[in-house]
């Protein structure tokens, strides 16, 4: 047996053991070696062959333009990333401190890639950051930079665009995150709704134009970290009548600035202070 069929055989064999046990990374490396093995080793081969220099400029003529396509390029303007390899006890918050803090600058939103039927985390995400700039320095990073102590991969991505050719900011997509859609029990005379999963760019003119057809807003509260200052993600909204509060959370689950947004009853300031 020549050793190009003796590190085919290797290839094969390391391959079915990966696609067996995909998650044991000792298999995997084994894989990727003995396929890399096997291919400089055709290759040489091949390239040995007295006849294939003979091929390669007979053949070279009958090639069409296009069999070899060009590796596609992010464009100047892309600010999305892809975002691998993460932690799997990782929060919005982090994530964004990580890049905030790396010189990234900030981000303007964050899709979680999870499982379709159980939602679980697969440890990556799409990061859209506020300038191309920022994309750019996101991808040095990984030289120098953990993420709760582990090395990340991010790369650039151009967000795909919608059979229309629509480029909303906050177009209709399939979100992949769960928010919980029971209702707590009314308080007694409530006015305030509870906001969460909220996107970290929202502003108040967002939240009067989404609720515009519930009622009037009286008041807006931000959540913010005691400490640091830095928004939650979440909120309270305060209405002029309880029956404007039932209107409200019938939105709960919608999609709201490109995330569902959880509603729910709130106990009133005033309540909560007797």
């Amino acid at each position: 047996m020549s050793s190009v069929e003796s590190l085919k055989r290797e290839y094969k064999q390391a391959k079915k053991a990966h696609l067996a046990s995909p998650d044991d990374s000792s298999l995997k490396k084994a894989y990727k070696a003995a396929k890399s093995a096997y291919k400089k080793s055709s290759s040489a081969e091949a390239s040995s062959s007295p006849d294939s220099k003979k091929r390669k400029t007979a053949d070279s003529s009958n090639i069409p333009v296009m069999a070899v396509r060009p590796l596609k390029k992010a464009k100047g303007d892309c600010a999305r990333c892809f975002v691998g390899n993460l932690p799997f006890a990782i929060t919005e918050e982090k994530l964004r401190d990580y890049f905030r803090d790396g010189g990234a600058g900030e981000v303007e939103d964050i899709y979680w890639v999870t499982d379709k039927e159980t939602q679980k985390f697969y440890g990556s995400s799409f990061v859209t950051f506020v300038s191309p700039a920022g994309a750019e320095h996101a991808v040095t990073l990984t030289k120098s930079h953990r993420c709760m102590g582990r090395p990340i991969r991010v790369e650039m991505c151009p967000p795909r665009e919608s059979s229309m050719g629509s480029k909303s900011k906050y177009s209709e997509r399939k979100i992949q995150v769960q928010v919980k859609t029971e209702l707590s029990a009314k308080p007694k005379g409530c006015t305030t709704v509870y906001l969460g999963n909220l996107n970290y760019n929202v502003k108040d003119e967002n939240v009067h134009e989404f609720f515009k057809d519930c009622g009037t807003i009286t008041n807006i509260r931000w959540l913010t970290h005691k400490d640091t200052g830095k928004f939650k993600g979440a909120g309270y909204v305060e209405f002029t009548e309880t029956t404007e509060v039932d209107t409200a959370v019938k939105k709960n689950a919608c999609i709201f600035m490109g995330r569902p947004l959880r509603i729910d009853f709130a106990e009133s300031r005033n309540d909560s202070n007797k």
